[in-house]
């Protein structure tokens, strides 16, 4: 394959994957869950916005959407303060175009994110085939399509995840004190944006230093540093402690049926991409591989999904795909270097 052919592929994929996710925003979005949130912002002062008794949902103690969307709220005079009543600027009355100025935030972190993806899909696969098939799997991925801009932490996850493994990557790779500060700084952002956050940050840090055999104090203060600021929002929320009180009584399995085939669908987009991909991935997963592949795997892929899916049946939540939406940029990566047996991963 050419490398005009490889960059003409390349193009459709991601225009194709672009404009998929502004359709599925113009049909679906916003959406009750959203609603919520946004009621919830628009009352934020800088005052509370930090206070670990901020809450919106389980997960949602973190000041990250209220970090986020604060400034642009106010731009969009949307911002109402906390003693204004909420009939204010009423949501059923939004159009389309006034919900996408809101997250424009988000939107820019997306086209960031392509980016990034693209450095990591480029130095975690070796051909083409295996290169593609990574784009493939994270621009036609149902669940990303889906979250890819709403007004719900899910729409950062990913991008946070993927810029983690980035800086990771290049830290460990070459280590300098400008590096350790900018990766420094975004754990510490990820650790406060959502609960996950402290996976997100702390899966990608043990991945590189048991990959590359580097250990660096610096940066452990940065994630000590960032934990016990994730602990002291976290230390609110019952979640993960205890069952919620609305969804005890209903199984965890009523969005997410416990088969294999539906859940492997999730992550690798939809029925077509999994139809086509997963023999190739199956055939070369049984071969013998690197530590290294085995590393990214149990690390990055298997423990947070496996750890999700024990809080949830722990506490009788129901069991969401988008709940490891950020996993799924790791899959899309694992399946491009599976595919062309790049297993050692260098």
């Amino acid at each position: 394959m050419s490398n005009l052919k490889t960059a003409i592929i390349l193009f459709l994929i991601i225009s194709t994957g672009i404009f998929v996710r502004f359709s599925d925003y113009h049909k679906f979005h916003p959406d009750q869950d959203e609603h919520y949130e946004y009621f919830f912002l628009r009352k934020m002062t800088p005052a509370k916005i930090f206070k670990r008794d901020t809450m919106y949902g389980d997960h949602t103690s973190f000041p990250g959407e209220a970090i986020l969307h604060y400034i642009p709220m106010r731009l969009m005079k949307v911002y109402v303060g906390a003693e204004r009543d909420e009939s204010v600027y009423p949501y059923k009355d939004w159009k389309k175009s006034d919900y996408l100025r809101l997250v424009i935030p988000k939107i820019i972190l997306y086209f960031i994110g392509i980016i990034i993806f693209i450095k990591l899909a480029l130095a975690y696969t070796k051909t083409r085939v295996g290169f593609i098939i990574a784009m493939a799997i994270y621009m036609f991925n149902s669940q990303l399509i889906f979250h890819a801009f709403v007004l719900r932490p899910y729409a950062v996850l990913p991008l946070l995840a993927i810029f983690n493994l980035f800086l990771c990557e290049s830290y460990f790779k070459n280590q300098s004190p400008l590096k350790s500060i900018s990766l420094g700084l975004l754990i510490f952002i990820t650790c406060i944006y959502h609960a996950y956050g402290i996976l997100i940050a702390g899966l990608p840090l043990i991945y590189c230093m048991l990959k590359y055999k580097k250990w660096n104090y610096s940066i452990m203060i940065y994630f000590l540093i960032s934990a016990a600021a994730w602990a002291y929002y976290a230390s609110y929320s019952t979640f993960g402690m205890t069952p919620n009180a609305i969804q005890k009584v209903d199984t965890p399995f009523r969005y997410m049926p416990a088969k294999v085939m539906p859940f492997l669908a999730n992550l690798f987009g939809d029925q077509i991409l999994m139809m086509i991909i997963l023999p190739f991935v199956s055939f070369k997963l049984f071969k013998k591989h690197s530590l290294n592949y085995y590393l990214f795997l149990s690390i990055m892929i298997l423990f947070p999904i496996i750890a999700i899916i024990a809080v949830d049946l722990k506490t009788s939540y129901w069991i969401l795909p988008r709940q490891w939406i950020w996993v799924m940029p790791y899959f899309a990566l694992f399946c491009g270097f599976t595919v062309d047996g790049s297993e050692e991963l260098e």
